[in-house]
């Protein structure tokens, strides 16, 4: 609701979650122990969201509305992910496996000359992988030998990157 609010999604075996933010600060948690076939769902509002998946499995939607968003991706499932309008970072950490693939769809929109959000991409908490990533590609990109696919919806919506500590390869936009 309105003011900023919290949650914690710790179920086994959750069939589906919705978590309405709205205007405020929110923040949602999505534990290791979330089940596999659980469909959680972020809908935030005005203010700066904070969205974490530990999760293992199932599907996530997060939309973050206006404001500087986050949302941070370390378990296995299918994400679709909006920051919205604002400067929003999409982060990915830990290790990721093929056998339990992130399977990632970042829907961030160039609004054309007159956007002026810095929306960001960081791999810097990636676990043994380096990146091989294309920012004018809107087509999916096995990252993380194939443990991680990521999709953007749009070639022009990424303005920054944040490699790893490995040997990237990295193609912009502009």
């Amino acid at each position: 609701g309105e003011g900023s609010d919290y949650a914690r999604i710790d179920g086994h075996s959750l069939a589906s979650v919705e978590f309405h933010g709205e205007a405020g600060s929110d923040s949602l948690v999505v534990s290791t122990a979330a089940g596999v076939k659980s469909a959680i769902a972020f809908v935030g509002g005005a203010g700066d969201d904070v969205y974490i998946d530990l999760g293992a499995g199932g599907s996530r939607a997060f939309d973050g509305g206006d404001g500087d968003d986050r949302a941070v991706v370390r378990g296995s499932g299918v994400f679709q992910l909006a920051g919205g309008p604002g400067n929003d970072a999409y982060i990915f950490s830990g290790s990721f496996s093929p056998l339990a693939p992130s399977i990632v769809t970042v829907a961030e929109a160039f609004a054309g000359p007159l956007d002026a959000s810095r929306d960001r991409l960081d791999f810097s908490g990636l676990i043994g992988a380096a990146l091989d990533l294309n920012l004018a590609s809107a087509a999916a990109q096995p990252q993380a030998a194939g443990g991680l696919m990521v999709t953007l919806s749009d070639a022009s919506g990424i303005e920054d990157v944040v490699v790893t500590p490995g040997a990237d390869i990295v193609r912009g936009n502009d």
